[in-house]
């Protein structure tokens, strides 16, 4: 399970992780927050998933309170994913 705070548009890292665990035989699930025009679920490579999730908060005009509100809003929703597919490791990306 890799977490990262980006809509890996153009983030190799988290990828290319995900793209070799993958090819080791693990299966990996990329949970990063959802870009307008990208896709919600994305297939990277063998047992590798890319799942973007809709941050509501990503829409407040101010941008101090949106970086707040989209830090806590994501935290949320990884715990609430972390617990419904209990992985056996967590790798988390970001600045």
């Amino acid at each position: 399970f890799l977490v990262c705070m980006h809509p890996l548009n153009n983030v190799p890292p988290p990828l290319n992780a995900a793209v070799h665990f993958g090819a080791l035989g693990c299966r990996v699930l990329v949970f990063c927050y959802h870009d307008e025009g990208l896709p919600k679920i994305e297939r990277l490579g063998d047992g590798a998933w890319l799942l973007r999730i809709h941050l509501r908060s990503r829409k407040i005009p101010v941008s101090a309170v949106r970086y707040f509100a989209a830090i806590v809003e994501f935290i949320w929703k990884s715990r609430s994913a972390i617990r419904r597919f209990k992985p056996d490791g967590i790798i988390t990306f970001n600045e």
